[in-house]
C-alpha cells in the first residue's frame, strides 16, 4: 500500500510540473493558433489523467497491485514528457531564443511531444482498463464464499465513470446491478466471470481480479528495476537453468535505455559469448560512424554559424 502511496505521489508531481509548463507554452505562443490549440488539447489529457490519479488516491479499494503496476506505467512515460517540455519551457528565455529555437527545431520538437503524448495516453487508458477490472468491495463469507458490497462497488463505479467516460466503471458493478443490495454473494460463476475479465489483460500484463490462492508453487517476481545508458540487464541465469522448476515466474516493470539490452530468461554460455562478441562488433561499427559524423560536422560549422548570424541580422532589422 504505501509502495502505490508513493508512486501516485510521484504522479501527482510529475503532472504539476507538466501541466504548468503547458500552461506557459500556452500563452508564450498565444498568436500561433494551430499551435495553441493543439496544446490545449494536450492539457485536457494531462488534467484528466491528474484527476484518475487522484480518484486512486482517495480510494484504498482502488489501490491494487495491478493498479500499481500500470500507475509506474504512467510515471514513466510521465518522466519522459517532463524531460521534454522543460526543455520547451519558455521560462525566462528571451524572444530571439525562442525564435531561434522555434525556427531550427521547432517541427521536430513538436513530433517528440506529440509521440510522448500518444505514450502517456495509452498508458493512462490502460490503467483506466485495470482500474475497470479492480476487486472492489469483496468480502469472505463465513462458508468462505465470497459477497460483494453493492453499495461500496455503486460508489466507486459512479466516481469511476466520471473520469473514464460513462459506461467504463467498474465491470463487477454491472455483475451484480440487477440484484438485491447489501452483501451480494457471488457464485463460482460469476468469479470465473470476473477472472476472466482481468485474465484478458491489458497490453502484455495479465493478472486475475479475483486470486485463487493456494495454487501455485515457488515463485520467482523480478519488478521494476532500471538500467541507464549503455547498460545491460540480466533477469535470468547464464549456463545452468535455475528456473526450470519454478511454477509461477513473472516478470514485468522492468526499463533498460539507451543502446542497453535485455535478457528475461536464462541462456547457455555459447549464446551469451555470441551476443557479448555481436554488441562489441557492434559498438565498434557506431564509433567508426561517430568519428566520421564528428569530422563533418567540423567541415559544416562556419557554415552553420554563417546561417545563425544571417538570422540574427534578419530578426534585428525586423525590429
Amino acid at each position: 500500500m504505501a509502495d502505490i502511496l508513493s508512486t501516485v505521489s510521484a504522479a501527482s508531481a510529475l503532472l504539476e510540473q507538466a501541466i504548468g509548463i503547458i500552461v506557459r507554452l500556452r500563452t508564450a505562443n498565444e498568436r500561433d493558433k494551430d499551435l495553441k490549440s493543439v496544446l490545449e488539447s494536450h492539457n485536457v489529457v494531462l488534467e484528466n489523467t491528474k484527476a484518475i490519479i487522484e480518484l486512486i488516491k482517495a480510494e484504498a479499494a482502488l489501490q491494487t497491485a495491478a493498479v500499481g503496476h500500470f500507475l509506474t506505467d504512467v510515471n514513466v512515460a510521465m518522466s519522459n514528457l517532463v524531460r521534454l517540455l522543460k526543455v520547451l519551457d519558455p521560462g525566462d528565455k528571451s524572444w530571439l531564443r525562442r525564435f531561434i529555437h522555434q525556427l531550427v527545431e521547432g517541427s521536430k520538437d513538436e513530433k517528440a511531444l506529440a509521440d510522448g503524448m500518444q505514450k502517456l495516453d495509452r498508458a493512462k487508458s490502460d490503467l483506466g482498463l485495470c482500474l475497470q477490472v479492480a476487486s472492489v468491495g469483496l468480502k469472505q463469507t463465513p462458508d468462505s464464499g465470497l459477497a460483494a458490497d453493492a453499495e461500496m462497488i455503486k460508489r466507486i463505479s459512479t466516481l469511476l465513470e466520471e473520469v473514464l467516460g460513462s459506461g467504463n466503471g467498474l465491470k463487477i458493478a454491472k455483475l451484480i446491478q440487477n440484484r438485491d443490495g447489501g452483501n451480494v454473494p457471488l457464485s463460482a460463476c460469476d468469479i470465473e466471470l470476473l477472472n476472466k475479465e482481468g485474465e484478458a489483460g491489458v497490453g502484455n500484463y495479465k493478472y486475475s481480479t479475483v486470486q485463487d490462492e493456494g495454487k501455485l508453487g515457488t515463485s520467482r517476481i523480478i519488478v521494476d528495476n532500471l538500467t541507464e545508458d549503455q547498460a545491460r540487464m540480466i533477469n535470468g541465469s547464464i549456463g545452468e537453468d535455475v528456473w526450470k522448476e519454478v511454477a509461477h515466474l513473472e516478470i514485468r516493470g522492468n526499463t533498460a535505455k539507451g543502446e542497453s539490452e535485455m535478457f528475461n530468461y536464462g541462456m547457455d554460455l555459447d549464446t551469451y559469448h555470441k551476443l557479448q562478441e555481436e554488441k562489441r562488433a557492434d559498438q565498434a561499427a557506431k564509433r567508426v560512424d561517430r568519428e566520421r559524423a564528428h569530422r563533418m560536422l567540423l567541415q559544416q560549422g562556419g557554415m552553420g554559424l554563417g546561417v545563425m548570424v544571417v538570422v540574427w541580422i534578419l530578426v534585428k532589422l525586423s525590429f
